[in-house]
């Protein structure tokens, strides 16, 4: 987890699995992250809207300690599946922190590559496709 102010994110910042924040401001950056909790209503679209930084600080700390079957979110070191760690997929991290809501789905082409991606890995999670949304569930 990192706290970054907008003027210090530049083309080098790698794209988190969250974002928080507040105002009318939006980076790019932001509107790229698909799990995104925002105080008030003026937030990106498909911002989870919190009242204040408390709501929104404790919906943080139960998103990171979140898990689906064996697998769990390892914040700084991607996710954890049998006393190991797999790193490079973000957008794992990011539906693993969503919970059972999801996120809206990519397009299907993305979809595809996200499950061959979970199926080289050989963890036990499928992706679920509903409503417009995606989640991630164990496969057990």
């Amino acid at each position: 987890m990192a706290w970054q102010r907008l003027d210090q994110i530049d083309a080098a910042f790698p794209t988190p699995w969250a974002v928080a924040g507040e105002g009318d401001v939006v980076h790019a950056l932001v509107s790229s992250t698909p799990l995104i909790w925002w105080i008030g209503s003026s937030g990106p679209p498909g911002a989870r809207s919190c009242q204040n930084w408390s709501a929104l600080t404790a919906l943080v700390k139960d998103a990171l300690r979140s898990s689906v079957g064996d697998v769990r979110l390892a914040p700084g070191c991607g996710v954890e599946y049998r006393r190991g760690f797999v790193q490079g997929l973000g957008w794992l991290e990011t539906l693993i922190g969503a919970g059972p809501a999801g996120v809206p789905a990519p397009e299907a082409a993305e979809v595809r590559r996200m499950r061959g991606a979970l199926r080289r890995r050989r963890l036990p999670l499928t992706l679920v496709e509903a409503d417009g949304t995606l989640r991630v569930e164990s496969e057990r």
